[in-house]
């Protein structure tokens, strides 16, 4: 698949890198100022390749110009999430980097056509989960696979060296075999618990799945997007406002809600 027109002047491909899906979706740039109706919504383009997925944005009415706002190696990516309730059609690309956890919220994807990047029709969420899935997967093999060594050379064969005639064998009386006396073998000892580290997310949702809830995602406390909850880690970042938010942040904010 060749790069889309419109999109051929600001995206250069890497080495060995290929187009594979083009689709568009709305963002949520909660970074912007905001007018009297929230936070300003943009119509992006995600251009998916082998190697990489990278986000455009539009300016113009007549003549629309695309400018490239992210771009997330799909090494980095850590999974593709959908939340697809009654009415809702949300999906999030969460990716670490520089040790950090961020979450990049869009929603409604649609299909596109490839002259002009016009929406073309309602894309299922997921198709787009399974086509970035597979992606994904590929890079992560790619990248991860051991290369390979060259077979060994065969090693010489000596060659026969004839020896002496053998010496005609001596009968002796053989001697008692031991009967080997059974050791017991001292049990394995059990797999003792060991609780999480304190302050850390893995704690976090030990004691909340302990108190018989299964929390998965908060809302960031400065611009209020959506960020799911890591399963390690003592802070995560959030990918709109870049806030750092602790494991012990969240359960200092719990433990207040809860007075």
């Amino acid at each position: 698949m060749p790069v889309p027109g419109p999109l051929s002047g600001v995206m250069q491909l890497n080495y060995n890198e290929a187009m594979q899906s083009v689709f568009g979706a709305e963002y949520q740039d909660r970074r912007s100022p905001m007018d009297d109706e929230g936070p300003r919504t943009y119509v992006v383009i995600i251009a998916a390749t082998n190697q990489r997925v990278v986000f455009f944005h539009s300016s113009g009415v007549l003549k629309k110009t695309y400018q490239q706002m992210e771009a997330i190696p799909l090494e980095q990516v850590s999974e593709v999430t959908i939340n697809q309730g009654m009415m809702s059609r949300n999906f999030a690309i969460n990716f670490v980097r520089n040790g950090l956890t961020n979450s990049l919220g869009l929603s409604n994807p649609f299909q596109v056509d490839q002259n002009n990047l016009k929406n073309s029709g309602s894309l299922e969420l997921g198709t787009v989960k399974s086509t970035l899935d597979a992606l994904i997967a590929a890079r992560k093999k790619e990248v991860g696979a051991p290369a390979t060594a060259p077979a060994p050379a065969p090693a010489p064969v000596p060659a026969p060296v004839p020896s002496a005639p053998a010496p005609a064998p001596v009968q002796a009386t053989p001697a008692p075999v031991p009967v080997p006396v059974p050791v017991p073998v001292p049990a394995a000892p059990a797999p003792q618990f060991v609780p999480p580290a304190p302050g850390t997310y893995a704690e976090l949702k030990y004691k909340l799945n302990m108190a018989g809830f299964d929390v998965k995602t908060i809302r960031c406390g400065r611009c209020g997007s959506l960020i799911f909850l890591p399963d390690q880690g003592t802070s995560i970042q959030c990918a709109t406002c870049q806030n750092v938010i602790t494991a012990q942040e969240i359960m200092d904010r719990a433990r207040e809600a809860l007075r």
